[in-house]
This record gives C-alpha cells, structure tokens and sequence, in this order.
C-alpha cells in the first residue's frame, strides 16, 4: 500500500514538474511573439518637401487667345522691326524719347480681365525686349497670378530659377528662364502689387 501511494505521488510530481516546463516555454513562446524588433531600416531621414513656389501647380484658366498674348515671342521674335511689330499690334503708339537710335512703343491689352500694359524697346529699329505689366492690389491674387504665371511658362520653357534677392529688397520675388536665344523674367513686387514680366535678348548685368 505504501509502495502504491509513493508511485502516484511519483507520477504526480512528474506530471506537475512537466506542466511547468510547458508552461516556461508557452510564455516564452509568447514573449518572443509581442517583441518588436527595430532595424537600422526603420529608422529614415525625413524626405525633403519642395518649396512652395515649386510645388504650387496654380493654373491660370487661359483662353486660347490669352495664351497667345503670354506668348507673344512666337508671333513677335526679338529682332523685329518696330512696323513689324505695329502689324500685329495696331494699337501700338510710339513713345517720345530723347534718343536717335532708340525707339520705345506701348499697347494695351487685357488678360484675365487685368488691364495689361505692354511695352517694347527697340535699338537701330531691331526690337530687342519687351514686357508685360499688372497691378494687383489683392496678395492672394497676385500670389496665385504670378505663380500660375510661373507655372504656365514653365510648361513653354522648362525649369525656371529663382533669382537672389538682396536683403534690402526682400519684399521683391523673381524667377528667370534662360537659353542659348532668349532670357524670360518674371518680377512681383509684394509692395507695389506690381507684376512684371517679359522677354529680352540677353541676360542683363
């Protein structure tokens, strides 16, 4: 009777020894399953955003007309004669200035229901720059026009830069494009509420 009850009280022992070794591994098992595990690859440097002016995509609701105003330089290349120019602009009139081969002609036009003021500068009667000009009082809407502005050349001309600006003249922002035929620059003065912009042969100094 003895030897009996030491044999149960055995299996007893064994079995209770048994359900804690399974149950050290259970929680291990469980242990190992809640750790998380941190990598050098999960940990990034933040990626860059692009500025405003890039990434701003303002389009300007251009009508077919509109957009061959903005792009004048098609029908209007630089070199042309002043009487070229009137050809295509009638209502061009010539402004008095006090040189002899100089000669400066100014129009009217609109876009975008702004009054747009256009002048143009010749030398030897070869038109050599001209620009466009508006007056937007509204900062939001002179900030959306000069970026759809932006936005529109940059679909005809590629990538533009953004000119330094000094620090006296912080409230001015600028950008340009450039090649090897043409310099466009494009000029808002947050000041003023004046947007100006036009195309030139060569990059001035």
């Amino acid at each position: 009777m003895y030897k009996r009850a030491s044999y149960i009280l055995l299996v007893i022992g064994l079995l209770s020894c048994e359900g804690q070794k399974k149950n050290k591994e259970e929680v291990k098992k469980d242990t190992i399953i809640t750790t998380v595990t941190i990598s050098d690859t999960s940990i990034s440097e933040p990626i860059p955003t692009k500025t405003t002016e890039e990434s701003s995509g303002v389009k300007l609701n251009l009508s077919p007309k509109e957009q061959n105003l903005l792009l004048f330089i098609n029908e209007i290349p630089l070199g042309s004669s002043y009487s070229k120019v009137k050809e295509i602009l009638p209502e061009l009139k010539e402004v008095k200035i006090d040189s002899k081969h100089e000669k400066q002609g100014q129009a009217t036009s609109y876009f975008l229901s702004y009054k747009t003021e256009l002048s143009f500068h010749f030398s030897d009667d070869s038109l050599y720059s001209y620009y466009y000009n508006i007056v937007e009082p509204d900062d939001k809407k002179a900030d959306n026009l000069y970026k759809g502005l932006q936005n529109f050349y940059s679909q005809n001309f590629g990538d533009y830069t953004i000119k330094s600006i000094e620090e006296e003249d912080h409230y001015n922002r600028s950008c340009e494009w450039e090649d090897d035929k043409i310099y466009i620059i494009l000029d808002y003065n947050v000041n003023s509420s004046n947007i100006r912009w036009g195309y030139q042969s060569a990059k001035s100094e």
